[in-house]
């Protein structure tokens, strides 16, 4: 409920709790009125949701009714075909004309209603809520049942909420709000009412990316792309998106560079190198030199030769694997008075417990001695476990070493109560020494009794001094004769703590009445030790929790014991890309020890973009090496955004050649778009050839033309040059005679 009610706040109160910034999943849909001639209204039924579907859609609603009959009608949420809603609340409002139209009845089919206080009234509004988003494309939202008395023809019509307008809600947090597209209405008599179904289909608008780019998408494509709807109906151009800031080559201390802007820059302490300036190549100072610094206990650092202060291995020298002599190994040295101390095998003067042993906690045995008491009395322990005056090492209890206590005797009280305690001790009356309580040497006050008192201890003391109910003369308090509270004893907790306490005040585990907490009953907690994991890292925990290594009980994280892991750093690749690895595992360029990914130190490869050739083709390069018309930075190949060049096709000329160029530029016969000149498509001139004449000369024709002109056609395709063509010669005699010659 408490969801509901805060769900309603956001739908009444708009600007609070719901984004009304771009379209979400309702949009486009649309309140339609519809009434069912087959439901009969009766106030035996407490709600009518769910009793008229529209299986055939929308435009099968009925939306006018005969008047003076009484009906049943209902308002449903219709949203497009193919559309995906998640309705969770409705705001809408009625207008009527309440003395022609007459309500019967009403009720919302949602989870939980917030309303005008004059609704359903005419001008009124309500808003209705869903626990759980409907997803269908007609959504019952509200019945009402009632009658027209007149006939006139008039309607029940709905309309935008008096105060927050008509909107449909989703589930989202704060809900997107989209206008409802159209309100349906019901007619009476002639009245035909209104049926406002939502157009099929989802519309379009502006989305916007990161990156300040834009796209004209459908709301729920650029929810999907991860951009911001700008609404429908809204254009790319101009574009709509705020745009990223300027970037540029960020500096570091180590020379490092990476593209950010200004601000981030500044944020991350480099020095900013200017709008749209590059890392590749790097403009960063580089660092100085460094390589591994050893140092006397074996530890290596890389450092520059100036900042080692130990035996600097040369510039660019790693410290994995590590290249520095080794100190030997050192271990716990015990003494015979149980001290330790951590020295080599070599330097050790007592009993060397093997490499890498420590001193803390103590592996040493521990000598003992003479331990003395109060009483006299003496016990052989160490001198940590000595709860008295300890005598020395190697001291011993046989002679008894320890000084004795000064003689006692019987000490009387003025109240007749007798006790040992020595001469200087008694503030009584000493009896002597050696002198006894039994039989009690001390002259007797008045009668005494036994007293009781609420807690049920008893005393015994004169009628006049009890505070409590006095028993009786010589009554005594053992037996006790008081009357007892409840029962005690040893009450347990989790920690192995003990108190004593009653049944009933024990919040633990009750050990039983007259149970007592010295000696501690109650279980122990586990005990707990250092557990050492791979990555080096030490947890204090139980033996049987341990996942790692145990190193025994009570030992402990501070200092780590635990061995570590191999130095890690960053890697870069030629792609641009980072991982944390070991400089050994690393197949790229190791950017140092404890280095990190987070931000990418790593340069990055130049933009890359489609590059159109003046032939329409495109191919992906840099803007460097884009040797056509570069499109910018991520565009892309495919689909070709490219301008195409004009198509080409064969050209023929009269004297049959061919060739390729463009339907303008053909000064010939044009063969068509794509066609081509191998194998040559044109018409040929008849063949031609040398043709020769009588007088010797020679002309290039066809053999139809030489022989029109008289000639002899000589071949196709020979030349006049050099003249084929034989001369004849001129004699002086007669014609008969030169033929004569010839014929030889």
């Amino acid at each position: 409920m408490k969801k509901l009610l805060g769900f309603l706040s956001g739908v009444m109160c708009l600007g609070l709790a719901a984004n009304v910034a771009s379209a979400g999943p309702n949009a486009g849909g649309t309140l339609i009125v519809h009434g069912d001639p087959s439901v009969v209204y009766t106030t035996d039924i407490d709600s009518y949701c769910g009793f008229a579907p529209l299986p055939a859609g929308c435009e099968s609603a009925v939306t006018n009714y005969p008047f003076f009959d009484k009906f049943v009608w209902w308002v449903k949420a219709a949203f497009p075909e193919g559309a995906s809603p998640r309705l969770s609340g409705v705001v809408f409002g009625v207008e009527y004309d309440d003395s022609q139209i007459f309500l019967l009845g009403w009720g919302p089919c949602g989870d939980f209603e917030l309303a005008d206080g004059s609704w359903p009234g005419p001008g009124s509004g309500t808003a209705v809520t869903f626990q759980n988003p409907q997803t269908s494309q007609l959504v019952d939202l509200y019945w009402f049942a009632g009658y027209d008395y007149y006939g006139n023809g008039v309607s029940f019509d709905l309309a935008p909420n008096p105060s927050q307008g008509a909107k449909f809600a989703d589930d989202s947090v704060p809900s997107i709000l989209d206008d409802i597209a159209g309100l349906g209405s019901l007619g009476f008599a002639s009245n035909p009412g209104t049926l406002p179904c939502p157009a099929a289909g989802a519309r379009e608008g502006a989305c916007c990316f990161e990156d300040g780019s834009c796209q004209v998408l459908t709301a729920d494509d650029c929810g999907l792309a991860g951009g911001t709807y700008q609404g429908d109906d809204t254009v790319c151009d101009p574009n709509p998106c705020p745009q990223p800031p300027a970037t540029g080559a960020c500096c570091f201390e180590d020379g490092s560079c990476q593209v950010l802007t200004a601000d981030d820059c500044g944020l991350a302490s480099g020095n900013y190198q200017g709008d749209d300036t590059l890392c590749d190549p790097n403009p960063c100072p580089q660092p100085p030199a460094t390589g591994a610094c050893c140092f006397a206990d074996g530890s290596c650092q890389v450092l520059t030769m100036a900042d080692c202060q130990g035996d600097y291995q040369g510039d660019d020298t790693v410290c994995d694997p590590n290249p520095c002599p080794q100190p030997p190994a050192t271990g716990a040295c015990c003494f015979t008075d149980g001290s330790c101390e951590v020295t080599t095998m070599a330097d050790c003067q007592g009993d060397y417990q093997g490499d890498d042993t420590v001193c803390d906690p103590n592996p040493c045995p521990q000598p003992t001695g003479a331990c003395c008491f109060e009483d006299g009395s003496c016990t052989v322990v160490t001198m940590a476990d000595c709860q008295g005056d300890y005598q020395g090492d190697d001291t011993v209890c046989d002679p008894n070493p320890c000084p004795q206590p000064p003689a006692t005797g019987a000490c009387c009280f003025e109240d007749g109560r007798c006790e040992v305690l020595t001469m200087a001790d008694c503030q009584g009356d000493y009896q002597g020494d050696d002198t006894v309580c039994d039989p009690n040497p001390c002259p007797q006050p008045p009668a005494t009794g036994a007293c009781c008192f609420e807690d049920g201890s008893c005393t015994v003391t004169t009628m006049a001094d009890c505070a409590g109910d006095y028993q009786g003369d010589d009554t005594l308090c053992d037996p006790n004769p008081c009357p007892q509270p409840p029962a005690t004893g040893a009450c347990c907790f989790e920690d192995g703590s003990c108190t004593v306490t009653t049944m009933a005040d024990c919040a633990g585990d009750y050990q039983g009445d007259d149970t007592v907490c010295d000696p501690n009953p109650c279980p122990q907690p586990p005990v707990f030790g250092a557990c050492c994991f791979e990555d080096g890292r030490c947890e204090v925990t139980t033996m049987g929790d341990c996942q790692g290594d145990y190193q025994g009980d009570d030992t402990v994280c501070d200092p780590n014991p635990c061995p570590q892991p191999p130095a890690t750093g960053a890697c870069c690749f030629e792609d641009g890309s980072c991982t944390v690895t070991t400089m050994a595992d690393c197949a790229g360029d190791y950017q140092g020890d404890d280095t990190v990914c987070d931000p990418n130190p790593c340069p990055q490869p130049p933009a890359t973009g489609a590059c159109c050739f003046e032939d329409g083709s495109c191919t992906i390069s840099t803007m460097a090496d884009c040797a056509g018309d570069y499109q910018g930075d991520d565009t892309v190949c495919d689909p070709n955004p490219c301008p195409q060049p004009p198509a080409t096709g064969a050209c023929c000329f009269e004297d049959g050649s061919c060739t390729v160029t463009t339907e303008a530029d053909c000064g010939g016969a044009y063969q068509g778009d794509d066609s081509v000149c191998d194998p040559n498509p044109c018409p040929q001139p008849p063949a031609t050839g040398a043709c020769c004449f009588d007088d010797g000369s020679c002309q290039v024709l066809t053999a139809d033309e030489c022989d029109a002109a008289g000639g002899s056609y000589q071949a196709d395709d020979l030349p006049c040059e050099p003249n084929p063509c034989p001369v004849v010669p001129t004699h002086e005699r007669s014609w008969g005679e030169i033929k004569n010659t010839y014929r030889r």
